[in-house]
């Protein structure tokens, strides 16, 4: 079982993803991004005048805190999916130091089930 969140990761859903960029009101950048499983995040970036706008910068940014925000999720979904794996463990009464040790992982639990 995995035990990180890792740039690849990060990286290959930002990759793998359809990304919109959007200007709106002369000045601000929107940009949202839709990952393969479908799921969703919208990111904004603006400046005071619309002489200093820049669509690239504005796109940059907002990527940079969709990236965040993915670093976040991942993370959660990785502590999440391990607390799942311990208890399931648990529920199938596998002492713990199989599960620390490496003897048991996920494929094990799911053929006793």
């Amino acid at each position: 079982m995995q035990d990180k969140v890792t740039q690849e990761q990060i990286d290959k859903l930002i990759n793998d993803a359809d990304i919109e960029t959007y200007t709106l009101y002369e000045k601000c950048t929107v940009v949202t991004v839709r990952l393969k499983n479908g799921f969703v995040l919208t990111e904004s970036s603006a400046c005071v005048s619309k002489e200093n706008y820049n669509l690239e910068m504005g796109k940059e940014i907002c990527i940079g805190k969709i990236k965040d925000k993915l670093w976040e999720l991942e993370g959660y979904y990785l502590q999440a999916s391990h607390y799942a794996f311990v208890e399931m463990a648990k529920t199938f009464m596998i002492p713990t130091h199989m599960i620390n040790g490496g003897m048991i992982n996920a494929a094990s639990i799911e053929a006793i089930n």
